[in-house]
């Protein structure tokens, strides 16, 4: 990608001096603000206030320019926003944590434009605004500014160079990177979302965290353990041996489309006999598909909300992924048939949810979240509504000597879908939860969904550093120390009580 300058530092020191004048309402329909925005400028702006200093004037204002300003909380109740004038905009991060503020900045590309509203509250806490003003001077002043990337220009063009448009961190400009760089980035563990099929799209969808969800105890123990005791582990067993025999389920490979098709063929099997469900493949922009099974709600509408589970059906091997051995027994094979049984033991209970409920099999997760981010943003783009997600990646495993548990994801999930798979394992599993340490960006596909604006979850085998370390290799088999299926099959199990407490 071409990097272009941005600000000078000393621009930025003068725009921080001349913020620092009382704090005062800004019409945004007036001089010089009309001016501005009819040159199709950007300026910088700084918001800053308190829940205690004038917000209550105007209490919509977080509302109204959230999808504006980027806003973002820090500590006492004191929120701000950061824009930068000029054509190239990308990020300060974490800039003035050294000045003693526990806070983020982060710049988003905008333009002002004058029919937005009639005022910009900003608050009068002029103590904290001057302090914060010199903080961020003295950064301005004192620390080299990073690059700022340039929007992505020629699309088409750098794909069909084969480049591959690569989101490293929340809020920063994604870049370009050849097939190999990418490939290394995978090999160092550095996670991020591959955006080149989904980027297009993505300018056009809102950008909108999950709202707080709250959802209600289980209440249906009679009818759901009586159906967990015949989650069967033997045909986990056997699914698995069938999936991990693939060379590899690679999403480049030949081999990789033999596994989608049967998972395919298997799903369709198991719902051979439920005119209503249907079962599908999702087509991408390479060789394997994700697939897509349908469970349709008895009181649901084409606007109602849907539940979904989700596993990866990929699995690499990092020294050579096209060919190399890769049985991904674990990573996601695991995930995988945990999915499977649990579709098959609720259909042979004749589940009839009132909710819609869809399994997924995501294609090309260990390449960037590949499918699942196709499958969420064209649910996005389409206005489909999910009441919750939850991903199983990876259940049959965790470290000898050492506490069995799920291991809840602790970041790009929704707290009251986790609150709620509290309840559920406390309710129907063999062993507790703990809280994991936070997986970070683009970790797995609840990650893409997370990312549209859908509450996630994901339930992990152990915490990390307890978890499999044989992944992305031909040692990841069900024979090494470590391994159990009496644990997988709690994931198996949860899975099913998520569908029904969920959607019945």
């Amino acid at each position: 990608m071409v990097q272009k300058k941005g600000p000078s530092r000393y621009w930025l020191a003068a725009s921080c001096l001349a913020l620092s004048k009382p704090l005062r309402l800004f019409d945004i329909n007036q001089p010089p603000l009309t001016a501005m925005a009819n040159h199709a400028y950007r300026m910088i702006v700084l918001f800053i206030g308190s829940e205690k200093h004038g917000i209550q004037q105007k209490p919509n204002i977080l509302h109204e320019y959230r999808s504006l300003c980027n806003i973002h909380y820090m500590i006492d109740g004191t929120w701000f926003a950061l824009l930068f004038r000029g054509r190239n905009v990308s990020y300060l991060h974490h800039a003035l944590e050294n000045q003693g503020f526990r806070m983020t900045i982060k710049l988003k590309r905008i333009s002002i434009q004058a029919s937005l509203g009639s005022q910009v509250l900003v608050g009068s806490d002029v103590n904290m605004f001057s302090r914060l003003t010199a903080a961020f001077c003295a950064i301005a002043l004192s620390v080299p500014l990073l690059s700022l990337a340039a929007p992505v220009s020629d699309f088409q063009a750098k794909v069909a160079q084969g480049l591959r448009l690569i989101s490293l961190q929340e809020f920063a400009e994604p870049v370009w990177r050849t097939e190999d760089e990418k490939l290394e980035l995978m090999r160092g563990r550095i996670q991020f979302f591959d955006l080149t099929e989904v980027y297009e799209l993505e300018q056009s969808l809102p950008k909108a965290k999950a709202p707080a969800v709250t959802y209600p105890a289980p209440s249906h123990q009679s009818a759901v353990k009586p159906i967990l005791n015949t989650v069967s582990v033997s045909n986990m067993q056997n699914n698995l041996a069938t999936l991990s025999a693939f060379n590899n389920r690679y999403y480049k490979a030949s081999t990789g489309k033999d596994a989608s098709n049967w998972i395919l063929s298997t799903v369709k099997n198991i719902a051979a006999s439920r005119s209503d469900i249907t079962v599908s493949s999702f087509i991408h922009s390479w060789t394997q598909f994700s697939i897509i099974a349908k469970i349709p709600g008895t009181s649901s509408t084409s606007t109602s909300p849907i539940v979904i589970l989700g596993a990866h059906m990929d699995s690499i091997n990092l020294s050579s992924p096209q060919s190399g051995r890769a049985p991904g027994s674990d990573d996601d094979g695991t995930g995988t048939v945990n999915l499977i049984e649990a579709f098959r033991t609720l259909l042979a209970a004749g589940f009839k949810p009132t909710t819609t409920v869809e399994f997924h099999w995501y294609s090309g997760e260990e390449a960037g979240l590949l499918g699942s981010q196709d499958i969420a943003s064209s649910y996005k783009s389409k206005g489909v509504q999910v009441k919750a997600f939850m991903e199983l990646d990876m259940s049959g495993y965790f470290k000898p000597g050492t506490t069995e548990v799920f291991a809840l994801e602790a970041d790009y999930i929704d707290t009251g879908l986790n609150t709620f798979l509290k309840s559920l394992i406390t309710a129907y599993s063999a062993f507790g939860y703990t809280m994991d340490t936070p997986c970070g960006y683009a970790c797995s596909d609840h990650a893409s969904w997370y990312k549209y604006g859908y509450p996630s979850s994901f339930p992990y085998e152990a915490v990390t550093g307890n978890d499999n370390p044989n992944v992305h290799s031909a040692s990841d088999t069900t024979s090494v120390k470590g391994f159990s299926w009496t644990h997988s099959v709690e994931f198996a199990k949860l899975a099913v009580a998520f569908a029904y407490e969920l959607a019945i």
